[in-house]
């Protein structure tokens, strides 16, 4: 009992710098130590009833020893196992983007250059996300360039396409046509109806956002770690209950 008290203590430290977050785990290993330490000191108090019994040979200790310390390793190891995945999940749902498969498959399909001209006052809300959107589709097409129009810009064009002033519009140039595109309240989705419109397509683009994060697993974050809890951490306080018991039955 007591090896493992000190198993646990000594992997506590490596278990705070691996669970990312997880203070209770290293809280909850903390409590088991000191339950182990204090059935130690229970145990040394009460001698077994009956014959002195002989110590098992050096190999036997040396072999639990040794299994002591793969089951505390074992239990850092799903805890690291927990943060890796979860760092592994924020990585990716980063690295996804804000664009929709449908609109990474109509850049893919620009045969050209495409020039954008955004008609947005500069205070409007809705000029920070198309931004976004228009920084990453320049990564997916490179050939991709887009701009604010200034106010005399937008006032020539609203004119000349007819388009609602103070509406707010992409105008895209490819390499033999020309396609407006109304944002509303989705501008991925004007987005898209122009690259179509380039494209000599007019059916509507309907979006459908992709799907976040990584493919869901078997277990979350904080369901490794009470595994690792329970069937690594919380063994030795079975084996310590189990040991109490066998005493207090041999005294009576």
């Amino acid at each position: 009992m007591l090896l493992l008290a000190v198993l646990l203590l000594l992997t506590t430290p490596l278990t705070l710098f691996v669970a990312r977050g997880f203070s209770w785990v290293v809280t909850a290993k903390l409590v088991v130590a000191t339950l182990l330490l204090a059935g130690w000191l229970w145990l040394r108090r009460c001698p077994p009833a009956g014959p002195p019994r002989h110590r098992p040979p050096l190999g036997v200790l040396c072999g639990y020893a040794l299994a002591m310390c793969l089951v505390a390793v074992a239990g850092v190891a799903l805890t690291w196992l927990a943060g890796r995945c979860s760092w592994q999940l924020r990585t990716q749902d980063h690295r996804q983007g804000v664009l929709s498969p449908q609109t990474r498959k109509l850049l893919d399909q620009q045969p050209g250059p495409v020039r954008v001209l955004i008609g947005l006052a500069p205070a409007d809300r809705r000029r920070v996300a198309l931004e976004q959107l228009l920084d990453e589709a320049a990564e997916i097409h490179p050939r991709l360039s887009w701009r604010l129009a200034s106010a005399e810009e937008r006032a020539l064009l609203e004119k000349k396409y007819s388009l609602a002033a103070g509406s707010g519009w992409l105008l895209l140039s490819g390499a033999n046509s020309t396609r407006t595109a109304l944002l509303g309240d989705e501008p991925e989705a004007a987005l898209a109806n122009g690259l179509a419109g380039l494209l000599g397509r007019r059916q509507p683009v309907v979006i459908r956002p992709a799907p976040r994060g990584a493919p869901p697993l078997l277990l979350t974050t904080g369901q490794l770690n009470l595994l690792a809890l329970l069937c690594l951490d919380l063994l030795p306080v079975l084996l310590l209950l189990l040991a109490m018991t066998r005493r207090r039955a041999g005294q009576a």
